[in-house]
């Protein structure tokens, strides 16, 4: 009966809310239900309502959507939901979460390569696959902390640690992430030749050994502003072989390498989902130098990066995605070992997969435009007996996508003609969103040399 009492109070005062605009309301009580590990403070500090605040209706709408967006982009989330009970001028707040599995183990059986298309042009090689346990432990004590374990064997070797603090200090606007891994290869890519890589392996010893660590301040004076200052000490032999392939590999005449790196990076994100964006945007810059004078053998290399990516929502299921970023590194003199250009992680052309394009300058044009085929729908598997892996939501896109791009160089370009020309390359996708920051792409590319092919990615598009 007091449910039905409560209830029906609700209703009339949602009935008033509705007629008026403009009145000014205040912010009652802010609360949360299904927190059972997540503590209450991380969540306040994304929230964009607070108790005591006066809000119009139409500002009470707008700060509920992003306050629902921030929490959702904690990440430790499976569902995020706010409702209302609004008695005279009244309004309080209630937050309903569905929390995720935190401790997951996952069993690792990987491709050395940079990307499916690249292993599966070596010929499907299974003595090029890597396997072993990665333990990620999100939301660790309630507060957002991250701990990730790594142990991967086979073609590489990888023995890793990181953890990452959101919220350090009181008036949680702190953060600090460590990081340290261990790595040893049997096989290098020393050159690049029609910007295709060039590998030694050495089936007796590793070719490459690898040292790193790492630890970033991160500052968040407001909800959408980042600033991280890095500093991280990096350790690197190859053996003579490598070197005598590729003197410019490391300094010439060195098989190794150690220096530390320095780096500030600024992020204002306010897209609505960071796993799956449709509206909003980001703005990312940073700066790095890798060497200080320290040791005789330190890598010497400066580089700046910008990026901006937007997202509109166009019409009822269809959006509009569009990025550019740009990257330099002006020092004359640079390391094979340290320098990068298209071709790695999410920084390529779509229909140039298959390809690397090393350079001290480039740009990069993404466009990709989208229709939610399938609207998200919530598959109820009851059996599992468990929210945090029984609900499922699923939404399915297709796309048309199309790419641009340009690297200059000027050291490396030797047998590499993509260097020092525009690229670009478009065709259709689909695209599967799910639950655990789960995303699949499935796209049909052609780039302007008129190559086409089918290719997997697992990773947004921009």
């Amino acid at each position: 009966r007091w449910v039905l009492f409560l209830s029906f109070l609700c209703s009339l005062g949602l009935s008033a809310f509705a007629q008026d605009s403009t009145a000014l309301y205040r912010i009652g009580s802010v609360s949360f239900e299904g927190n059972k590990v997540s503590k209450p403070s991380i969540l306040y500090r994304e929230m964009t309502l607070n108790s005591g605040d006066r809000v119009t209706r139409s500002e009470l709408v707008a700060k509920l959507d992003r306050a629902k967006n921030n929490l959702r982009n904690l990440n430790i989330f499976n569902f995020v939901e706010t409702d209302t009970c609004i008695t005279d001028t009244v309004v309080d707040v209630v937050v309903r979460l569905v929390e995720r599995w935190y401790i997951i183990p996952e069993p690792i059986l990987s491709y050395a390569d940079r990307n499916l298309g690249e292993w599966m042009s070596t010929g499907w090689k299974l003595d090029r696959l890597d396997y072993g346990l990665l333990v990620r432990w999100k939301n660790f004590r309630g507060r957002n902390e991250t701990l990730i374990l790594t142990a991967k064997f086979g073609y590489n070797n990888t023995f890793g640690f990181k953890y990452k603090f959101p919220y350090v200090g009181p008036n949680r606007k702190l953060g600090l992430n460590l990081k340290f891994s261990f790595t040893r290869n049997h096989e290098v890519s020393y050159a690049a030749v029609d910007n295709k890589r060039i590998f030694f392996r050495d089936h007796d010893q590793y070719s490459q050994v690898q040292y790193h660590g790492s630890a970033e301040l991160v500052f968040r004076p407001q909800l959408y502003n980042r600033h991280g200052f890095g500093l991280k000490y990096t350790d690197a032999v190859v053996t003579d072989t490598i070197a005598q392939l590729n003197p410019d590999y490391f300094n010439p005449g060195n098989t190794g390498s150690r220096f530390f790196s320095i780096s500030y990076t600024i992020k204002h994100d306010k897209r609505d989902y960071n796993v799956y964006p449709l509206s909003g945007h980001i703005f990312e810059s940073s700066i790095r130098k890798d060497g200080l004078g320290l040791f005789n053998t330190s890598v010497n290399m400066l580089e700046i990066q910008a990026k901006y990516s937007r997202f509109w929502k166009l019409q009822p299921r269809w959006y509009l995605a569009m990025g550019l970023k740009l990257k330099a590194s002006p020092l004359p003199k640079q390391a094979y070992y340290a320098q990068r250009g298209l071709g790695y992680n999410t920084d390529f052309v779509r229909g140039y997969e298959l390809y690397i394009i090393d350079g001290q300058y480039y740009g990069l044009f993404k466009s990709t435009l989208r229709f939610e085929a399938m609207p998200s729908k919530v598959l109820n598997l009851k059996f599992i007996g468990s929210d945090k892996f029984g609900l499922i939501p699923i939404t399915i896109y297709t796309n048309v996508h199309f790419d641009a791009g340009y690297v200059a160089d000027r050291i490396f370009e030797n047998g590499n003609p993509l260097a020092n020309r525009f690229i670009a390359g478009g065709g259709l996708g689909l695209d599967l969103v799910t639950y655990y920051d789960v995303v699949w792409r499935l796209e049909y590319s052609l780039n302007d040399r008129v190559e086409h092919g089918f290719f997997i990615h697992f990773t947004k598009h921009i």
